[in-house]
């Protein structure tokens, strides 16, 4: 936010919907490519990280996993970002590196009460340090 306060608005002009069919390229695309530098996915290779964290995200999904998509109020269709839970563990929450650091990922928390997560990348570290302090993390979790 700038000192005039301009990007706040920004934050009111987002709408939070269900994730649909159409939704899920990007959402899998996104935390696979996000994911894959992490410090935990960093050293595997491609190939078996691909195929065995998709069929992971596959399985929180089949067992009652949710995502929920950030999106322009005014076209639904441009997504800016996601989050994934079930129950009370952040899975993933992933924004467009251009709408990082603005509150949006603050926005798709605001409806849950995480006590674990599950997946941090560099920025995710951060972020929970900042707005989930008192989640525990488990990568084992899932």
């Amino acid at each position: 936010m700038n000192a005039d306060g301009a990007i706040e608005p920004f934050v009111h002009e987002t709408l939070v919907r269900p994730a649909t069919d159409q939704d899920w390229p990007f959402i899998t695309s996104s935390w696979l490519k996000s994911y894959r530098h992490s410090q935990f996915a960093n050293h595997v290779p491609p190939a078996i990280y691909f195929k065995q964290h998709h069929a992971i995200i596959d399985r929180i999904m089949a067992r009652g996993g949710t995502c929920t998509i950030l999106a322009m109020q005014d076209n639904p269709d441009v997504v800016l970002g996601f989050i994934c839970t079930e129950g009370h563990a952040l899975h993933y929450l992933y924004i467009k590196l251009s709408f990082r650091r603005i509150h949006l990922g603050t926005r798709l928390l605001q409806s849950h009460d995480i006590q674990v997560v599950t997946h941090l990348t560099k920025a995710g570290s951060a972020f929970k340090a900042s707005k989930l302090p008192q989640a525990v993390y488990n990568p084992y979790a899932i």
